[in-house]
C-alpha cells in the first residue's frame, strides 16, 4: 500500500478508548494493542504527511479547482463552471474510486471557495465521514436576475423571468456534460442562496427527478408577489418527492423590534423576506409532502450575508446524517468473527444506500485504514477480510492490490506477495510497489 495512514475517522474512536484508560475504565487487551498500533503509526509518519502528497500545488501555486466551460444552445451563449474535485480523483493510487456525488452549485463565483472548503474539511477526504468525498460544480453567472427567477416579475426594469430556460440548461446540457466527463455517482445536489435558493425551490417543485437533496438558503421567494409559494401550497400536497431531501437555512433578516411569534401577522414590508420563508415551512409542515425528507433552521446571529456558511454546514449533516461509520466497538471486539465484522460494515452502507437511493459503497481509503490496523494488531482474519472487501469493491485500483500484497508480505507468504505487487503494477506504475517488488525477488 503506498502512503495509506489509518483514518483519523478510526483514529479519532482509539483516541477516546485512550481516555478509557487513563481513567480505570475497562479494556481488553486486543484494543490496549491496536491502540497502541495506531499511535505508532501516527507517530511515526502523521496523516498530514500523507494528505501534502496529495495536495495540488504547482510552482507557487496551491489550486483548489479548474475553470471548464459549456456553450448553451439553450441559453445561446458559453457559461462558464468552476470545478472541484477531491485530491484522489487524480491521484493514480486510488484509481479505483472516481466516482463521487456532484453538488452543483449556484452564485459559484460567490461560495465555491468557502463550500469547497468544506466539503474538504467534512469528507473522507480529510479523514472524516460527516458525508462522502464529492465533486463541486460551480455556475457562474452572466445575468443572475434573469437566470435565477422562475416567473417573469413586470414590475422589475432588469430582464428577469428566465429561470425555466437555466433549469432546462442544467438538466439537459450541463449535467450530461459532467457526467461525460467526470462519471461521477448519480447522487446530485442542488445547492443555492438568496435567488439562488429561489430556483432550488422551484427546481424541487417543478424539475426535481435529476436531484436527489435540494439545499435552499435564506431563499428571495417574495419574487413576484410569492407566487412560488403558492404554487407551493398546491404541489407539496400533491407530488410525490421519492424520498428526496429539502434542507432550507432561514437568516434573521426581521427588523429589530420583531420576533419569530409576531413576524407571521407583521405587514411591514422590511419583514416580507423572512415571512415568505416562514410561510414555507409552514406549509411543509401542514401539507406533509409525500416522500419528502426534510428540515430547516433558522439562525438568529446570522443575516442574509453571512447565512450561507452555516447553513449549508448543518444541511451537509442533514443529508448524510448516517453516513458516518461509527461501529468500531463491535467491530474490534475479539468476539466479533472476520466475517461478522465484514457484514457490519456492509450492512451500514447497504442502508445507506437504500436511504440516499443510490449505491454506496465504503469508501476506498477507509477500509484499507482499517485493514492496515487490523493486519499490524494481529487481527489477521479481519485484515484479510477487509483487504479482499476493498478488491471486490474497487477491482479497477492498483492501490488495493499493493495493499493485498503487504498483507502477504507481513505474512511471509512471498509468492503471494509478488503476484498482488504484479497485478497493481499491471494497472499503476507506483515506484514503491516497484520496490517492496524488487525486494522479495532480488530484480
Amino acid at each position: 500500500m503506498v502512503l495509506e495512514m489509518p483514518s483519523p475517522a478510526v483514529f479519532f474512536y482509539f483516541a477516546n478508548i485512550h481516555k478509557m484508560i487513563k481513567f480505570g475504565m475497562c479494556m481488553s487487551d486486543n484494543y490496549r494493542y491496536l491502540i497502541v498500533v495506531l499511535l505508532a503509526l501516527f507517530s511515526c509518519h502523521g496523516a498530514r504527511e500523507h494528505r501534502k502528497e496529495l495536495v495540488a500545488v504547482t510552482g507557487s501555486r496551491i489550486e483548489i479547482g479548474f475553470v471548464d466551460s459549456v456553450y448553451s444552445h439553450i441559453l445561446k451563449e458559453n457559461r462558464k463552471i468552476w470545478v472541484y474535485v477531491p485530491n484522489c480523483f487524480n491521484n493514480p493510487v486510488f484509481c479505483g474510486q472516481k466516482h463521487y456525488p456532484v453538488v452543483y452549485l449556484l452564485d459559484g463565483e460567490a461560495h465555491f471557495h468557502s463550500f469547497t472548503g468544506m466539503i474538504d474539511q467534512l469528507s473522507e477526504e480529510n479523514g472524516n465521514m460527516v458525508c462522502p468525498d464529492m465533486m463541486v460544480v460551480g455556475i457562474l453567472n452572466t445575468n443572475r436576475t434573469r437566470d435565477l427567477t422562475p416567473t417573469a416579475d413586470t414590475s422589475i426594469d432588469d430582464e428577469n423571468g428566465e429561470g425555466e430556460l437555466f433549469s432546462a440548461f442544467i438538466e439537459k446540457e450541463l449535467i450530461p456534460h459532467v457526467d461525460s466527463l467526470y462519471h461521477p455517482d448519480p447522487f446530485r445536489v442542488l445547492l443555492g442562496h438568496s435567488y439562488g435558493g429561489l430556483t432550488v425551490i422551484n427546481t424541487l417543485l417543478h424539475h426535481a427527478q435529476p436531484f436527489n437533496a435540494f439545499i435552499a438558503l435564506d431563499p428571495s421567494l417574495t419574487w413576484d408577489n410569492c407566487r412560488l409559494l403558492h404554487q407551493a401550497d398546491t404541489l407539496l400536497r400533491q407530488t410525490d418527492f421519492q424520498n428526496k431531501f429539502l434542507f432550507v437555512a432561514m437568516a434573521n433578516t426581521m427588523s429589530t423590534d420583531m420576533d419569530l411569534r409576531h413576524v407571521k401577522q407583521d405587514t411591514a414590508h422590511e419583514n416580507d423576506h423572512i415571512r415568505s420563508i416562514l410561510t414555507l415551512i409552514d406549509h411543509l409542515q401542514q401539507k406533509k409532502p409525500t416522500r419528502l425528507n426534510w428540515d430547516y433552521n433558522y439562525y438568529e446571529d446570522e443575516d442574509h450575508y453571512s447565512v450561507p456558511f452555516r447553513g449549508a454546514y448543518d444541511a451537509l449533516h442533514f443529508i448524510f446524517r448516517d453516513y458516518a461509520f461509527t461501529a468500531y466497538a463491535e467491530l474490534f471486539d475479539s468476539s466479533t468473527s472476520a466475517d461478522s465484522a465484514k457484514n457490519i460494515i456492509e450492512t451500514h452502507f447497504r442502508y445507506e444506500s437504500s436511504r440516499l437511493g443510490v449505491q454506496v459503497h465504503p469508501p476506498e481509503h477507509f477500509i484499507n485504514s482499517l485493514a492496515y490496523s487490523c493486519m499490524n494488531s494481529g487481527m489477521t482474519d479481519k485484515a484479510l477480510a477487509f483487504f479482499k472487501m476493498n478488491i471486490d469493491h474497487y477491482p479497477a485500483s492498483g492501490n488495493v492490490y499493493d495493499s493485498m500484497g503487504d498483507f502477504y508480505a507481513h505474512e511471509k507468504d512471498t509468492t503471494d506477495a509478488i503476484k498482488y505487487y504484479k497485478m497493481a503494477l499491471n494497472i499503476v506504475a507506483m515506484a514503491a510497489t516497484k520496490d517492496k517488488l524488487k525486494n522479495l525477488t532480488g530484480k
